[in-house]
Formats: C-alpha cells, sequence, structure tokens
C-alpha cells in the first residue's frame, strides 16, 4: 500500500490526467477571443457557457463521487468517464453557435467532474498519511505543467495555425490514451480492504448531511466558493482581459498566460509542503491576501508590474482549493474520503464557479472586465478572514484526525 514506487507512479499518473482534465476544461477559455467573433458572444454569452459547464462538474462530481463511495469503484469509475472527456471536447469543434456550445460544455462538465474526488480518495487510501497532502500538491503541480504551461502555448498555436475547430479536437486526444494507461496500472483498493482491516460501515446519499456535523467541511464549503469565484474568474476572463484591455495578440496572451503556469506549478508544490510544517490553516490565511493583492494592481494598471505579479502570484489562485480539498479528506473517516471533497467541490463548482463565474460575465458587460478583479480581490480577503475558524489538520502538527 504505502510501496513509494507505487506512490510516485499514481503522483504521475493523477498529475497528467489532471492536467489533461484541465486542458480540456480550459480550451475554451483561450479560445474564446476567437469564439466572441465567430459566434457574435458577448461576456454575459461566456458566462453562460461557462455556467453550464460548471454545474456538469458540480452536479454530477457528487453524484458519481458517492456511488464511488457506495461501490469502492474508482478507478472503474475514472477510467470511462476520462473517455468519454476526449469525446465531448472533441465534440466541440463541431457546434455551430451557443446554444450547442453550451450543450456540449456541458457534457463535458459532467464527465470530468468526478475527476478530482476520484484520484483524491485513491491517494487517500493508496499513500502514507504523512505523504497525502504532498501527494495532492504534486498531482496539481503536474497538472499545472500540462493545463497551465503547456495548454495556453498548444491551444493559442494551434488556433493560428490551423484554426479553433482543430484545437478542440487536438487537444482532447491525449486523454483517451491517459485513460488507458489508468486503467493498466492503477490498483483498485477498496477502502473497506485499505483501513487496517477494520470494519467498516458503506457511504449512503444520507452521509452528506452527516459532513455537515464536522465544522471543517462547513467552513471549507464556504471556502471553495470564494476560492472558486477567484480561480474560474481568473482562467475564463485574464485571457479576454490581456486581449480586449491589454492590447495583446491571441499568441501574445498565450504566452502569458504559459508564464503564469509556470506560477501554477511553483505554488502547488510550495504551498502544500509549507502547509505541513506551518499548517493548512496559517497558509490559507497568509496567502489569499498576497493574490488579492495582485488583482487590485490589475483592477488599477495593465501595465509592466500587473504583467509581472500576473505572472508570479497568479498560481496561489490554483493552489487554494486543493489545500481546501485536502483539509476536507483529513477532517473525515475514510469512508467518506471521496464524498467530503466531492461535496466541497461540488457547492464549490455551483455557487462560485457557475454562479459565481457567470454572473461576473454580466458584471463585465456592465462595468468592464477591470471590475471582475476588484470582486475577486474582496472575495480573497474574506477568504482569509473565514479561515480562522479552521481547525488544523496537518499530520504533522495534530496527532489524530478531528
Amino acid at each position: 500500500m504505502n510501496n513509494r514506487r507505487y506512490e510516485t507512479l499514481l503522483v504521475v499518473l493523477f498529475g497528467i490526467g489532471l492536467g489533461l482534465v484541465m486542458l480540456d476544461r480550459m480550451a475554451i477559455n483561450f479560445l474564446f477571443p476567437v469564439l466572441v467573433k465567430e459566434f457574435g458572444l458577448n461576456n454575459t454569452h461566456i458566462g453562460q457557457i461557462i455556467l453550464f459547464q460548471t454545474l456538469g462538474w458540480a452536479i454530477f462530481g457528487l453524484v458519481f463521487s458517492i456511488l464511488a463511495d457506495r461501490t469502492g469503484y474508482k478507478k472503474w469509475l475514472m477510467v470511462p468517464l476520462l473517455v468519454l472527456t476526449t469525446v465531448f471536447s472533441a465534440g466541440s469543434a463541431f457546434t455551430v453557435g451557443l446554444t450547442s456550445l453550451i450543450l456540449m460544455r456541458f457534457f463535458l462538465g459532467i464527465v470530468e467532474g468526478p475527476y478530482t474526488p476520484l484520484y483524491v480518495s485513491i491517494l487517500h487510501v493508496q499513500t502514507d498519511p504523512k505523504r497525502f497532502a504532498v501527494a495532492v500538491g504534486l498531482v496539481v503541480g503536474i497538472a499545472g505543467i500540462i493545463g497551465g504551461l503547456i495548454a495556453p502555448l498548444l491551444v493559442t498555436q494551434l488556433l493560428v495555425r490551423y484554426d479553433w475547430h482543430w484545437a478542440f479536437i487536438v487537444s482532447s486526444l491525449p486523454t483517451l490514451v491517459l485513460a488507458i494507461l489508468i486503467g493498466l496500472y492503477v490498483k483498485e483498493v477498496k477502502t473497506t480492504s485499505a483501513v487496517d482491516g477494520a470494519s467498516v460501515e458503506k457511504a449512503d446519499w444520507s452521509d452528506f448531511a452527516k459532513l455537515l456535523k464536522y465544522r471543517n467541511v462547513v467552513l471549507c464549503i464556504v471556502l471553495i466558493v470564494l476560492s472558486m469565484l477567484a480561480m474560474w474568474s481568473f482562467f475564463v476572463y485574464s485571457p479576454l482581459y490581456w486581449v480586449q484591455l491589454g492590447k495583446m495578440s491571441e499568441q501574445s496572451m498565450g504566452f502569458i498566460m504559459s508564464a503564469t503556469g509556470v506560477s501554477v506549478i511553483f505554488w502547488n508544490f510550495v504551498i502544500p509542503a509549507i502547509s505541513n510544517r506551518i499548517g493548512r490553516k496559517t497558509v490559507l490565511i497568509v496567502f489569499a491576501p498576497i493574490l488579492a493583492c495582485m488583482f487590485l494592481v490589475m483592477y488599477f494598471s495593465v501595465g509592466t508590474v500587473a504583467q509581472i505579479l500576473f505572472v508570479i502570484l497568479g498560481g496561489i489562485a490554483g493552489a487554494l482549493p486543493s489545500l481546501l480539498f485536502i483539509i476536507g479528506t483529513e477532517s473525515v473517516p475514510r469512508t467518506l474520503a471521496t464524498t467530503s471533497p466531492s461535496l466541497i467541490m461540488g457547492v464549490g463548482e455551483l455557487l462560485g464557479g457557475a454562479v459565481g463565474t457567470g454572473t461576473m460575465g454580466a458584471l463585465a458587460d456592465l462595468y468592464g472586465l477591470q471590475t471582475v478583479m476588484i470582486i475577486i480581490a474582496g472575495a480573497l480577503i474574506l477568504f482569509s478572514a473565514v479561515s480562522f475558524g479552521l481547525i488544523e489538520t496537518s499530520p504533522h502538527l495534530v496527532s489524530k484526525k478531528i
């Protein structure tokens, strides 16, 4: 169970998988400047597309996670969902307008939503508890190389050299290969076999209500809404921000988004490691205001300082939610190891990702794209304040689960 080579294999495969899932999910963000012209879209339409895509993530992430906890099958839910991710991501290339694009992205959200709670729960069962947070951080860091560094360059270069149709198709194909590799090399270890041979109760739909008895879970739900609002508004509207307000070409926008991907990689390695030493709670309290400062600068200026801070600090936006999944997982029994992060993610995707990011589009049309930045900054300040209520879960600092 705690074989280091196998743990490394899990981290690499799940990191690549998360990166490809994020590539498929975010490819449309880098294509929005062109799709705006192709389909006559405005920021409100963009918000609607993201709203329905994120609804798929939120709702079906919850559905499949409880199914995984009920049956114990996690790998064999993950594999077919990854295959369907390729289908619906490539299918976006064949849409002909706003309605068909919304439908295709909604179906994509349905099959991608369960990936995060499934991989987190597999790692929780099949890795050493003291290495769990670092393992999740490494997964997100590897994903950052693909989703943050490679994705903007790949998608925008395909766009420049071919067109947006091929950008969707080509970027979707590696996910199919990854699904095969996970099917071949990842073990299916049921929770009942992983908890020291003890007799454990199967998860049920009522477990979502049971989770609300855990203080950390409740607070993580509040925090994930705020952090998802910040993260997805950052990823969705930044490409438009730099093209429309910063007057960058689509290719230059791809380069700055890719440079920010290095920041995503860096912070997703560093933040979980720091949280092991000084505590998950302290990291959330400190780093959220630091990120807020970047968005405040972007509100007042699109100049060099804003660009530098965007590249250096932007990756924190992707690291905060993953730390909340870790806290949510460490705060509950192992039989709820999929249900807890999926509930947290589901509510965050629904309220912060879908409703919040969707609303941002309408506000951007009314008051300008820079308004999005000041709202995100305010959400992050509130995030820091709420984090004071968390109970520490780092294995290095506490001797038992909450």
